[in-house]
């Protein structure tokens, strides 16, 4: 009997330590939503996201962005507006047209997964509040309406009738809105 009940000692530290090591000695528990990515991991692969949600991370990806939507202004039909997603910012040539209906244009020339929300809020664009890596919407941040996991190398529209006020062109995959994808828009 004795022998029995010091291999159930055994046993039990050894089964204690695996539970440690298979833990890693964490002690953190907090818990985030994750995103099931509908495309190979290599396409959805975002970094951590920036310290700071106030300005883009990248200015010179942001002024390239720009740009690049400015030169597909210039041929888009009235009524359109162009934005153009790489990583990590959006870029736009307009930042206001006159209320009623606003066709969005988003094309996605970065290299991973890209969605484009619009977003009614009272907040400035770059500071809507961010829980697990995604910004918060709902109550004073009015979804009008989104497109989501846009793949690189596509094109998509989104048609919306929008009221005046103060709008946020937006990604929303995880971590995307923290590092700078993200525009103001206003609607007279």
């Amino acid at each position: 009997m004795r022998r029995w009940r010091g291999h159930l000692t055994i046993l039990g530290v050894l089964a204690a330590a695996a539970l440690l090591v298979g833990c890693g000695g964490s002690d953190d528990t907090r818990m985030s939503p994750t995103r099931t990515p509908t495309a190979t991991p290599a396409q959805t692969a975002t970094p951590a996201p920036a310290t700071s949600t106030a300005t883009p991370t990248d200015a010179a990806a942001q002024d390239a962005a720009n740009e690049r939507a400015a030169e597909l202004q210039a041929e888009a039909p009235d009524g359109v507006v162009i934005v153009v997603g790489v990583e990590w910012a959006f870029g736009t040539a307009l930042d206001s047209v006159p209320a009623g209906e606003v066709t969005f244009e988003m094309l996605n020339e970065g290299a991973v997964v890209h969605d484009l929300w619009v977003v009614r809020t009272d907040l400035a664009y770059d500071a809507l509040p961010v829980e697990g890596g995604v910004a918060v919407t709902g109550g004073q941040n009015e979804v009008i309406d989104k497109v989501l996991e846009t793949d690189a190398g596509s094109k998509v529209s989104l048609t919306v009738n929008l009221e005046p006020g103060n709008y946020a062109l937006i990604c929303n995959i995880p971590a995307h809105y923290q590092l700078g994808m993200r525009a103001p828009f206003t609607i007279e």
